[in-house]
């Protein structure tokens, strides 16, 4: 199975257990994926989709420590349920 199907299964698994942040975190993978596929006209490798995937992490890493500097306990604990998750499909 491609990172992309585990993707899929996943989504409807989060849509059907409710899970609003696992729900949102992939949805917003996959559109990463689509969105780099549809900007370079090519399906994407298990290669190519852990590199963004990756770039998504990185990103929340980020902003993750922005959001303790400044306090933001609340989004500090979504972040970090989001990197947990889409630490999941990476190597």
């Amino acid at each position: 199975m491609t990172i992309k199907e585990r993707l899929m299964e996943d989504f409807k698994a989060a849509m059907k257990a409710k899970d609003q942040v696992a729900r949102d975190t992939i949805s917003f993978a996959r559109a990463a994926v689509k969105q780099q596929e549809i900007d370079s006209r090519q399906e994407l490798s298990d290669e190519g989709v852990i590199a963004i995937l990756t770039k998504q992490v990185k990103m929340r890493k980020d902003a993750l420590a922005d959001f303790e500097k400044a306090g933001r306990t609340d989004l500090v604990d979504s972040y970090r349920a989001e990197i947990e998750i889409l630490e999941r499909y990476l190597p």
